[in-house]
């Protein structure tokens, strides 16, 4: 189906076309955006659409005398619009290429939203979560005839790569390190094609549940749909170097694993996971040690921890950005309704801050 927007063509597909029809102009796109991340590219968009694969989907292009000005890959769930990716990707995103003027920027957006909402004749709110802070959808005067607020944020740590060596030197991590090493025979190894990932995956399944079945956050992977999302991406990203799946074994017994992604020199820390039996000897903190050892050796610039602000994140790091999630409206009921929401929920932090500063003060009178 193709559309025309004042001097733009709207080119909307089946967001599968990603890796089919319209290949070249997504690669084309990625490599012409400065928002290019391994979150948007065809075998990790391919892998979510096949591990959820009843939502209508949508790939949407914006064009100018065949020059791709922008896309992004979307699906509709009763009233809602949201990105392909929806709770797995830790970046989400409109690519925009670069070069691409302000006011043009504001006549891709318009053209791409209305034409979803064309498309999805039953959405009435755009949801794009967790959409980084050097996205240009953040940048309020883009919208034109929509509404849009930001509903939560959260930190995304990263480490430059040039101050990997300070971290590796960091007393804690050699020290259990040194500590792993007198307890017995520590080997540490990178896998990268599907034939050596997939025989590991159900050992790093299992001890993700074992991991985390005695707190308040049971594994993803209890849902076999989730583990086959990690099998698919191990498949399509085959050959790619992109995957980065690595295993750490004392006297060959596994006590900590990480799935994770080298993309662009940049290098995601996504999933990892440990022994929770060895806890007392720091696997985790002898994995990071390692994964840095490992990014510094692929030459990556940026050790990017992704989304969350755990203290072992904060001790590594080099700097924070943002990601937030958008609300995106043209529909007032709509954007009354967010903002009724938005009220409420200020109002109970108020209350709650306000019960802990009392709380404080009681304690400090004692």
């Amino acid at each position: 189906m193709t559309n025309h927007y004042a001097n733009l063509e709207v080119v909307l597909a089946p967001a599968q076309e990603v890796a089919g029809l319209h290949q070249a102009d997504w690669a084309t796109l990625l490599e012409d955006s400065e928002s290019d991340n391994v979150f948007l590219h065809p075998a990790w968009i391919t892998a979510w659409l096949e591990a959820w694969p009843a939502y209508t989907s949508s790939l949407v292009l914006i064009k100018q005398s065949d020059k791709v000005l922008g896309g992004g890959v979307f699906f509709s769930q009763d009233a809602d619009c949201l990105f392909v990716g929806e709770g797995r990707a830790d970046y989400q995103e409109v690519l925009l290429a670069k070069g691409v003027s302000p006011n043009e920027a504001k006549q891709v957006v318009a053209a791409m939203f209305d034409a979803l909402r064309k498309e999805h004749s039953s959405v009435r709110q755009f949801r794009l979560k967790r959409v980084p802070e050097w996205s240009f959808l953040r940048q309020g005067n883009i919208w034109c005839n929509y509404r849009v607020g930001e509903s939560y944020t959260v930190p995304a740590p990263f480490l430059d790569m040039s101050e990997a060596d300070v971290m590796m030197n960091k007393k804690s991590l050699k020290r259990h390190e040194n500590k792993l090493n007198r307890t017995g025979t520590v080997d540490f190894r990178t896998y990268s094609e599907s034939s050596e990932v997939l025989p590991r995956l159900d050992g790093f399944f299992d001890q993700h549940i074992a991991r985390w079945q005695q707190t308040d956050s049971p594994s993803l992977f209890l849902q076999e749909t989730n583990r086959r999302f990690y099998q698919l991406l191990a498949q399509k990203l085959d050959n790619t170097g992109i995957l980065q799946y690595s295993e750490l074994r004392l006297d060959d017994d596994l006590v900590a694993a990480h799935f994770g992604f080298l993309y662009q020199s940049r290098f995601y820390w996504y999933k990892p996971t440990y022994k929770p039996e060895l806890s007392k000897l720091s696997p985790g903190e002898v994995l990071i040690r390692n994964l840095f050892r490992h990014a510094q050796n692929q030459n990556a610039r940026i050790f990017d921890f992704t989304i969350g602000n755990e203290r072992f994140k904060q001790r590594f790091s080099t700097g924070t950005q943002t990601v937030a999630d958008l609300f995106v409206t043209a529909n007032t009921v709509a954007w009354l309704g967010f903002g009724a929401k938005q009220s409420i929920k200020s109002a109970m932090a108020s209350a709650r801050d306000g019960t802990k500063n009392i709380a404080t003060s009681i304690r400090g009178a004692k």
